[in-house]
């Protein structure tokens, strides 16, 4: 459902304003174009970001000209609309960043500015643990920020999700109210300055500023998406209470109502049965397709459903539709994703955890398959001339080049440019996000970041950082 701005957002907003407000009068609209920088307010969800109010004598465009770290972050934000009050919203800052900032009026007599300064941005929260950036060659990399949330394997721990720029400093990040162990978001940039954060509870749309959007109430967990054929939809991973096994659901977010849902319990009989045996980590979207691929992570395997008919039209994996060679089947895998393809082939990119032994035993399953390292890798899947599934082919793959093993957590994603950001999580240690080289075994690293003990970021997203994230708003103020 959604929530309002943060009341204590409002309140620091307002106590700034009347501050100033009481410390000098309103400009006069006689006489010259003047402008006056009213006020500097540090966001209370995000000391990084800051809210910036002026005043002309006139209702006339203008805008906030910023320039911090001598020029390494810089630009303008434009306000074409003709008013007296002001405000921007300014963002992507770093600790200990200085910015000097400029209104600027012009009534077509030459422009009549004001200056103030931020002098030193953040503090970030001691919540927030260093990070050592093992390997930068931005030049190599995809330009942007790195997202992801921040939890502990070892003990209860606020999640918090942040944004990572190339030279591995926070850029961007806020406090959620979940405080599940190991808990993490699968982060998506969505239209018009919003994120959707899916993973534990609570999944949520938020904007820049901190404020709560949309709240998902529902049993859910791992992951959500937007559904592509309505952006007013939201797909979500639930759980079936008959079963107490997963679902993948589809939810109207302006009525609340569950349009869709559709059980693996009822569509699927499993090898093995014990408790938890679908555990599904991931709801990706058919391109082009009203369809659906989940990932099951206990049964090795992908299923794709279509969404009208809920048919279930392929399984990919361990007994499933498409002919594998042994060393090409995966196990207890994240983060399935369609790759674009030039000649139209499907590809299928996914993080192949491998299992241990001392899992198999618990759960019950043959101690055959343990293999205890994990790896990137790409499967190219074909369909014979009646358009069933025929066979899975690796086509890319890459094991860290030490073969370390991520035993339960993990992601990857194909980036604009051709690499490969991944997250490898080891249980007993850091986690560390890669960016590698997708065009061969053991391609070079663009950047390593590792994580204090027991950090765990799970997912990761690459998305625009910098100038796309500001956004000028219309002053809440009367003039």
């Amino acid at each position: 459902m959604p929530v309002s701005r943060v009341p204590f957002l409002f309140l620091s907003l307002l106590l700034a304003l009347s501050a100033c407000g009481d410390d000098e009068p309103a400009l006069s609209s006689d006489g010259p174009l003047q402008v006056r920088m009213d006020a500097i307010v540090r966001n209370p969800s995000n000391a990084l970001s800051y809210y910036v109010f002026w005043e002309t004598s006139r209702d006339v465009p203008s805008e906030l000209r910023y320039d911090c770290g001598d020029g390494e972050y810089a630009g303008t934000l434009s306000d074409p609309t003709p008013r007296r009050a002001h405000e921007a919203f300014l963002m992507g800052l770093w600790e200990g960043a200085s910015c000097e900032l400029t209104v600027v009026a012009d009534e077509g007599e030459g422009e009549v500015t004001a200056t103030d300064r931020i002098a030193s941005a953040g503090p970030v929260p001691s919540t927030l643990p260093d990070l050592d950036v093992q390997v930068s060659m931005p030049e190599r990399m995809q330009p942007g920020w790195t997202f992801f949330s921040l939890a502990r394997a070892n003990e209860s721990h606020p999640r918090i999700t942040v944004a990572l720029d190339a030279q591995g400093r926070y850029r961007w990040y806020l406090a959620r109210g979940s405080d599940q162990v190991g808990s993490g978001d699968e982060i998506t940039l969505l239209p018009g300055g919003r994120l959707l954060l899916a993973a534990a509870e609570p999944q949520q749309i938020v904007n820049w500023e901190g404020d709560i959007l949309f709240d998902l109430d529902q049993n859910a967990h791992h992951d959500a998406q937007i559904a592509p054929w309505d952006p007013e939809h939201i797909l979500y991973l639930g759980v079936d209470t008959n079963c107490f096994e997963h679902t993948v659901e589809e939810l109207d977010m302006n009525t609340g109502e569950i349009v869709w849902q559709w059980s693996l319990c009822e569509n699927w009989t499993p090898q093995y049965r014990y408790g938890n045996w679908s555990h599904v980590n991931t709801v990706t979207p058919v391109p082009g397709e009203r369809a659906v691929v989940i990932s099951s992570r206990n049964q090795d395997a992908l299923f794709k459903i279509q969404r009208d008919t809920d048919e279930l039209e392929w399984v990919l994996g361990r007994d499933g539709d498409f002919a594998m060679e042994d060393e090409a089947l995966f196990y207890r895998q994240h983060a399935p994703e369609f790759l674009e393809t030039d000649d139209g082939s499907v590809e299928i990119l996914l993080f192949d955890n491998g299992v241990g032994r001392e899992e198999l035993s618990v759960l019950n399953e043959p101690l055959a398959w343990e293999r205890r390292w994990s790896r990137l890798v790409t499967y190219r899947l074909s369909f014979d001339e009646s358009g069933a599934p025929d066979r899975a082919d690796v086509v890319w793959e890459y094991d860290g080049g030490d073969r370390p093993f991520a035993e339960n957590r993990s992601d990857v994603d194909r980036l604009p440019n051709g690499n490969t950001l991944a997250v490898w999580v080891y249980p007993a240690g850091p986690a560390r996000a890669l960016r590698g080289d997708r065009r061969r075994l053991g391609g070079r690293l663009a950047r390593r970041v590792a994580g204090g003990l027991g950090v765990l970021p799970h997912r990761a997203h690459r998305g625009p950082g910098g100038l796309r994230h500001r956004r000028l708003r219309a002053s809440s103020r009367a003039p």
